[in-house]
């Protein structure tokens, strides 16, 4: 990196600086020998004249001769310490080479785990779309049968009130009769207290009207038991219809509940995936301050990356609109529901049960207010 850049360059100017000396040195001996030359040759011109000026030349000649020896050494030195020198500047590079090279694989494995969770995130999405898909359908089912309920409920309304028609009829009958039977028993009673001349002579008027009696005793219990019958039917109706009311609302409280928590766990692991999402990128982003290549590369996965949030963020949002149409469909169904519980209560129901009904409808309206409330507050954080 720019620390083992800079090392690198000095030690490139230092290695400069010692050719430098070497090659200086070089030409220092060059000279050297140079004046060797002229040394000798003028000790070997003047030898013969004068001794003492041979013997200081030939003491020039060991001090020049020792002088360059130990330049040579010098210069081995300087070599030996150039060659040292290269050799930690390849070693450095390969260090710093193969930890880039390390660095670059690490954060390839990354982006590729990353993208393997951007899949894996897809899929989940997609489940998640199917499962939507499969409550819209369960949905409308659901209105389907409330539907088709409210219409057996509204026939066996009709055949009821038809009942109570025949019933009220019966009841007005059976009173008739009974008015009849009161009046043959006085009638009767009139007939036993007249003396026996009439009695013999009416005989035939009293049979008659003792069949006529006992006719009409046995239509009025024929009456009574098609009214036994009538009310019997009637309550038979009215505990099916009460089965019926409980099984439905039975089936709505538990869609709802279903419905709610399918669509909190989605939104509960959509956020999840959000944090793990926002992880992986300040992840990257702390590793993208490395070299300049990796960095560029690191920029464009955290775009991707971002354009990916981006995507699952409006997922998410798509999520949260299906949600808000499957409560109106819900509130749709339950306000049929309750417009055809409120009909029935008003024909077979005390004002008291009414109430009773109107009290569990707020507090279900509450609870799904506060479930509604919960989930806006668990997708704002």
């Amino acid at each position: 990196t720019k620390a083992a850049k800079r090392q690198v360059e000095a030690l490139e100017g230092k290695i400069a600086g010692l050719e430098a000396a070497a090659d200086l040195a070089a030409s220092e001996s060059e000279e050297l020998r140079k004046k060797l030359d002229i040394a000798d040759k003028d000790a070997q011109a003047v030898a013969e004249d004068n001794e003492l000026a041979s013997s200081m030349a030939a003491q020039a000649l060991n001090a020049a001769q020792a002088k360059i020896i130990k330049l040579d050494k010098h210069i081995v030195g300087l070599n030996s310490e150039i060659a040292t020198l290269k050799e930690k500047n390849s070693l450095s590079r390969e260090a710093d080479l193969d930890s880039i090279k390390t660095d670059f694989v690490e954060l390839h494995k990354k982006c590729e785990a990353s993208d393997r969770r951007v899949r894996d995130l897809s899929a989940e999405i997609k489940t998640l779309e199917a499962a939507v898909a499969k409550e819209r359908r369960a949905t409308s089912a659901s209105e389907t049968r409330a539907n088709a309920e409210a219409e057996a409920r509204a026939e066996v309304e009709a055949k009821l009130e038809d009942m109570r028609t025949k019933v009220a009829t019966a009841e007005s009958r059976v009173g008739e009769v009974n008015a009849e039977l009161v009046l043959l028993e006085k009638q009767l009673e009139n007939e036993k207290r007249k003396p026996d001349a009439r009695r013999s002579s009416g005989a035939g008027d009293l049979k008659a009207m003792t069949a006529s009696r006992d006719a009409a005793v046995r239509r009025a219990k024929d009456l009574q038991a098609d009214l036994a019958k009538v009310t019997n039917e009637r309550e038979l109706l009215q505990e099916a219809m009460a089965n019926l009311e409980k099984r439905l609302e039975y089936e709505r409280t538990e869609f709802a509940k279903q419905l709610r928590e399918a669509v909190m766990t989605a939104v509960k692991a959509k956020d999840e995936e959000v944090v793990e999402i926002r992880k992986q990128l300040n992840a990257m982003r702390e590793m993208s301050m490395g070299g300049e290549s990796v960095s560029a590369n690191l920029s464009r996965a955290y775009e991707a990356k971002q354009q990916e949030l981006a995507s699952a963020q409006s997922i998410i949002s798509g999520l949260k609109g299906d949600m808000t149409s499957l409560q109106h469909q819900l509130e749709h169904a339950n306000a049929t529901v309750l417009a055809e519980r409120r009909r029935l209560m008003a024909s077979s129901q005390s004002d008291s049960e009414l109430a009773q009904m109107r009290d569990e409808r707020d507090a279900a309206k509450k609870t799904l207010s506060d479930t509604e409330h919960a989930l806006s507050e668990a997708l704002a954080a």
